[in-house]
């Protein structure tokens, strides 16, 4: 409403000082303003949700890595057998850790820009 509404001003004002040409670029200008800070807005946006993903997943690999550390322990200790069921268990915690370590990985590099625009200011 207020973008049609300073469009409309902007093309009386062009009217007014008898310069018609000046109605669609200084409308032309505005837009490409509007347009240049909707993208910066949107990367923005995308940028700070990839650092929510970064930080959940490096939180999750925290969590599966003391998994294993204490798995591994458990087993040592013999409070716990390597039976099927926990291979088959620490088996999944292995992949699981190693898929949070490889996203985590792309979403830094990812993010190396953004992080780097950051630490300017």
């Amino acid at each position: 409403m207020m973008l049609m509404f300073t469009e409309c001003v902007l093309d009386l004002t062009a009217m007014q000082g008898r310069n018609p040409e000046l109605c669609t670029s200084a409308v032309f200008l505005y837009q490409i303003q509007e347009s240049v800070v909707v993208d910066q807005v949107s990367q923005l946006s995308k940028d700070w949700g990839r650092v929510e993903q970064l930080m959940l997943y490096m939180k999750a690999t925290q969590l599966l890595a003391a998994s294993l550390h204490l798995t591994k322990a458990q087993i040592k200790s013999g409070k716990l057998s390597p039976s099927t069921a926990v291979k088959q268990v620490v088996k999944n915690l292995n992949k699981r850790y190693k898929f949070c370590i490889t996203t985590c990985k792309k979403l830094t590099e990812k993010l190396n820009r953004f992080f780097s625009d950051k630490q300017i200011y």
